[in-house]
């Protein structure tokens, strides 16, 4: 018998992604909100996060809502992981343990997060002591301000280098696409870029 989610993953998704974004304008950050799309440098606003001399900080989450049949887990897809593993050490997994939506609003609480390095089974149980360490946000944030997380782009074109073949590999591999938000945010200038699944990119010469 197939489990099924505690909280559906699009909810998830949404609910988490609005308290990051939250999170950053109570920091004191401005946000402007993209489409991924394959061209980026669309969506790229360079005089925004660049308006001061200081490195950008780039990270991706990727959602993963909980499952319950007879135990609690996390659905991985290998070839999903292989890709990201690979490609993309700078996105990372966003394990929910959100199993009511009437605690939608503290969904950012329940976020663990986990980095993509490690080999992962196809059910990842919420209560095994795999020794895969992970972070909750307020961590995980304190770790992207001291670099120890994320990836650290200097120029503009690091940045679209960096997102590029991501973009690339969204277009091919829509089940990356379905639930990953990537942020980019210059810590100086409390400007963030957030690229957001949840948005449609629009049909040039439409």
């Amino acid at each position: 018998m197939t489990g099924a989610t505690y909280v559906t993953e699009r909810q998830v998704e949404y609910w988490t992604s609005r308290q990051i974004e939250e999170f950053f304008l109570d920091a004191g950050h401005q946000i402007l909100v993209y489409p991924i799309e394959q061209r980026i440098e669309r969506y790229l606003p360079a005089d925004f996060l660049y308006n001061i001399d200081s490195p950008i900080k780039l990270f991706g989450i990727q959602y993963k809502a909980l499952y319950h049949n007879g135990s609690d887990y996390w659905k991985l897809d290998q070839r999903q992981h292989d890709i990201l593993n690979r490609s993309f050490p700078w996105i990372y997994y966003g394990f929910s343990d959100l199993k009511k939506s009437s605690d939608f609003r503290n969904s950012l609480h329940y976020l663990r997060i986990y980095e993509n390095n490690k080999p992962v089974p196809p059910k990842f149980l919420s209560n095994t002591n795999s020794g895969i360490i992970y972070a909750r946000w307020a961590v995980f944030y304190e770790h992207l301000l001291s670099c120890k997380r994320g990836v650290v782009t200097s120029t503009i074109k690091e940045l679209i280098d960096t997102l590029s073949p991501y973009t690339e590999q969204v277009i091919r591999q829509d089940s990356i696409n379905n639930i990953v938000d990537v942020f980019a945010f210059n810590i100086e200038s409390k400007n963030t870029v957030k690229f957001s699944s949840q948005l449609k990119p629009s049909i040039e010469g439409g």
